[in-house]
Formats: structure tokens, C-alpha cells, sequence
């Protein structure tokens, strides 16, 4: 496994304002990026999540009580991919 791989595809969960909640993975080239509920929550809401400045589309939102996960899709920014 390439940890410089695992690297380059985890990113930063922020507030608009820059403040770091959590972090997420890209699980795909499509820019599906995978991250825990309670982040989205914790960052304000879905329309709140920032990553590198950038807004992000919600595919899927669980809840942190049964399915603490949630997909965001992100167009135009997959560093993971120049690594492969």
C-alpha cells in the first residue's frame, strides 16, 4: 500500500471560515468523498463543508446515532489522482 497515496487522497473538513472539523477520503474519480456525519454536523451543515475553500454537493447524509458516515462529491479536485 502507498501511504503517499493514502495521503494525498484524505483532505480537511472546514467551516467557511477556515476552522478544521474532521477530515474525509475520495472513494472515487467521480470525487465522491467519504467523511463521518457527525463532521458534517459539526462544521454547520452539509452547505457549510469547505474543502480547500471549496463547496461541496451532498450524495448521502446518515445519522451519527445509526450510520455515522456521509458522502460529499466534490467536481474538480482529485490530488489523489495525479499520484496513481
Amino acid at each position: 500500500m502507498s501511504w503517499d497515496l493514502v495521503k494525498a487522497c484524505t483532505v480537511a473538513i472546514a467551516t467557511p471560515e477556515g476552522e478544521i472539523r474532521g477530515t474525509g477520503f475520495f472513494i472515487s474519480p467521480q470525487g465522491h468523498l467519504l467523511t463521518c456525519a457527525h463532521v458534517i454536523e459539526d462544521t454547520g451543515g452539509w452547505k457549510q463543508v469547505r474543502v480547500d475553500g471549496q463547496g461541496v454537493d451532498l450524495v448521502y447524509l446518515g445519522d451519527r446515532t445509526c450510520d455515522d458516515f456521509a458522502i460529499l462529491q466534490l467536481s474538480g479536485y482529485l490530488p489523489c489522482l495525479a499520484v496513481l
